[in-house]
């Protein structure tokens, strides 16, 4: 756990100081080791580990606790756990060393649990550009990752409702964390294998593409053309004065905008007309002016070139 608190700080606060072709090859190495730490969180998620020393400290307890229990005759209700201990003790002494045992279902939904849920959903945030760097089996190892994490999390309030049948305030925490990991996945594969349409689901934040425009010269004739274009599609995010409290301090909101650029219309004859500066959008006509200082209507349609 201490291990993967360092190795965020390290990304947060020391990544951005290393060269692009360094911090390249760093995330690389990264993308082997989060699966790593991935398998270990999860494990020691259903599982815990007991030594000599550790499983004697919890006799030596419920065992006090029982006699204390008989001293003022009452029943003694963790019974079947100290003999569950004694069962590993056993298993203990036979293999010298430590043993491995599933926790139980209540262990698993407790809210100690949240701490690792936590950590899976905070290492698959982090790791996120570094799978991107070994295609094609990154992103396919990412994705692995982000089911084998909603089935996780789907399985505790499951347990919680149908098995336990005690619904607690922290089965949200975990749907909360449903919710994340499906954000997280839908955001890689827009980064990886988004679509290059407008206004799509899946739209990907930046590309270059080709689409249909309307084209009409200010000093012709008003003949409309439709040409093919490139147009260069990004996003970016504006910051925004919401207000001013009751003590003067002046509030700001960001914003992400989406910018349609049209960069190149190809003519019928062959040639082509080339802008700097034309923003469109989709089914509005807007002037904008070419590389020769010719002026043009032009309209966005929504119909791509196949």
């Amino acid at each position: 756990m201490y291990a993967i608190g360092i190795l965020w700080i390290f990304q947060i606060f020391f990544f951005g100081y290393f060269p692009s072709e360094v911090k390249n090859y760093l995330e690389i190495g990264l993308s082997f080791l989060y699966p790593c730490l991935f398998a270990c969180v999860t494990f020691y998620l259903f599982f815990t580990t007991y030594d000599k020393s550790k499983i004697e400290k919890y006799i030596e307890y419920l065992e006090n606790e029982r006699e204390e229990k008989r001293k003022i005759n009452l029943r003694f209700v963790n019974e079947a756990q100290l003999l569950e201990y004694e069962k590993i003790r056993l298993e203990v002494s036979r293999s010298h060393s430590y043993v491995h045992c599933f926790r139980s279902k209540k262990e698993i939904t407790g809210a100690w649990s949240l701490v690792y849920y936590i950590l899976i959903v905070a290492m698959l945030f982090f790791s996120q550009n570094c799978f991107e760097h070994i295609q094609p089996l990154g992103p396919i190892i990412y994705f692995a990752l982000i089911f084998i994490s909603i089935l996780v999390c789907i399985l505790v309030p499951y347990w919680e409702l149908f098995h336990l049948k005690n619904f607690k305030w922290s089965v949200s925490i975990w749907i909360l964390a449903i919710y994340i990991l499906l954000a997280l996945a839908k955001s890689f594969y827009i980064k990886n294998y988004g679509d290059e349409v407008l206004g799509s689901y899946f739209e990907r934040p930046e590309y270059r593409t080709k689409y249909f425009v309307n084209l009409v010269a200010e000093d012709g004739d008003r003949t409309q053309l439709k040409l093919p274009a490139i147009i260069y599609v990004h996003s970016e995010s504006e910051e925004v004065e919401s207000g001013e409290d009751r003590f003067g301090q002046i509030h700001s909101k960001f914003y992400d905008s989406k910018f349609i650029e049209l960069e190149i219309v190809y003519l019928a004859n062959g040639d082509s007309l080339k802008f700097d500066d034309c923003l469109l959008e989709i089914e509005g006509e807007l002037q904008c002016m070419d590389e020769t200082g010719t002026a043009w209507y032009i309209q966005l349609t929504s119909e791509k070139v196949q």
